[in-house]
């Protein structure tokens, strides 16, 4: 009885620790489903998912929840440009939406995608006709706060 209790434990264990990351990819793919429906509902088709995005947008993701800013541009002067190629993509990049928000309203995918629907220039690259490829990472800082990174592609 004593093993299996310890086996289960582990196993348990083991869930507890994968569980942020499978967080992180399930609300990642919730940012990606959401953008794509407001794309359809626009008439525009649907956004490529893009490694070297997602990889970008994650790192510009955690940098900001580590260091404590949210901006375009690090603190350094890099800017999402030099941050796509930086992390291999080869395409026209350029484009990006940045969300920070905590608690159960604002810490959301809906939230991040509502927010960014409601700002204009936020809503002009989730509805660039142009942009075909989308990366998107997310971070939660010291404090709880999501910090949610969207960049944009279009392939050449």
């Amino acid at each position: 009885m004593i093993k299996l209790n310890s086996l289960l434990f582990t196993a348990v264990a083991c869930l507890l620790v994968a569980l942020p990351s499978f967080a992180t990819s399930t609300f990642v793919d919730r940012i990606v489903e959401l953008t794509n429906e407001q794309r359809r509902l626009h008439g525009l088709a649907s956004l490529a998912p893009v490694t070297s995005l997602d990889n970008a947008a994650q790192a510009h993701a955690d940098d900001q929840a580590a260091r404590n800013y949210i901006a375009h541009v690090t603190p350094e002067g890099v800017t999402v440009t030099e941050r796509v190629r930086k992390a291999g993509y080869t395409g026209i990049g350029g484009w990006e939406n940045l969300y920070g928000g905590g608690g159960s309203k604002y810490g959301t995918a809906e939230a991040a995608v509502k927010g960014w629907m409601e700002s204009p220039g936020h809503r002009e690259n989730i509805l660039n006709s142009q942009i075909t490829e989308i990366g998107v990472g997310l971070a939660t800082d010291a404090s709880g706060r999501n910090i949610y990174v969207q960049n944009f592609g279009a392939s050449r």
